[in-house]
């Protein structure tokens, strides 16, 4: 079975030191879309992220039977340490490229291309979407300390939550929504949240958003 294969790593709120996280695609002829994200270390590198992507991408490929692919990511370092342009020099890359190195032998053909960001944005949309609900767990959690009497609506959009404002705002699909606390405030300072458009949600938001969906239940029953 052929098959093309996206991966996408990806180290935030600051790279190296930060949360790594992971993202593929892999699609073959006549075959649902298989995808695949998370997280591959909590003190990591990007090159590490897009290692651990790869080397997931490759081993579920094999998984599923694929025996030729073509592989495609963003990062030039590690497709051209993949082709042999590159030489590996990183003590913390190294088990990770022989791991890879192993995987790509395992295929009957494969061919290693470099693609630019934007031809790569379902994987990296995954890697994202891996990081931003690993963030926002303790917030999710948190947000149950927060009893419905201590949120108060100011208008359609403005809630306030303890001593802080909340805005909750929906347009069609797009849904928006910010927090005057410290938390909130720090997430969103970060240069890589504002380069790849993150915003990690606060435990404040996740009370509103919950207050919002228990009044909406209650209204549905009526």
């Amino acid at each position: 079975m052929k098959a093309e294969i996206y991966f996408d790593g990806a180290c935030m709120p600051y790279n190296p030191g930060g949360v790594a996280s992971y993202g593929y695609i892999i699609k073959a002829f006549n075959r649902p879309k298989i995808t695949g994200c998370g997280i591959a270390a909590e003190r990591g590198t990007n090159n590490i992220a897009e290692y651990t992507a790869l080397i997931k991408a490759l081993a579920r490929a094999l998984e599923v039977g694929v025996t030729e692919a073509v592989v495609r990511g963003d990062s030039q370092l590690a497709i051209n340490q993949m082709n042999g342009i590159y030489a590996v020099k990183s003590p913390n890359i190294m088990p990770l490229w022989r791991r890879a190195r192993g995987l790509a032998s395992k295929f009957k053909k494969i061919r290693f291309e470099w693609v630019p960001r934007e031809k790569n944005s379902e994987a990296d949309a995954l890697s994202t979407k891996a990081y931003v609900e690993h963030m926002e767990q303790k917030p999710k959690i948190r947000a149950r300390e927060i009893k419905p009497s201590e949120i108060r609506r100011i208008s359609r959009e403005v809630f306030k939550v303890r001593r802080y404002q909340v805005i909750i705002s929906s347009e069609g699909k797009t849904h928006t929504c910010s927090c005057t606390c410290p938390f909130f405030l720090k997430m969103q300072s970060y240069r890589l949240h504002k380069r790849s458009g993150v915003r990690i949600r606060c435990k404040h938001i996740f009370a509103v958003e919950r207050y919002l969906e228990e009044r909406d239940g209650k209204h549905s029953k009526k």
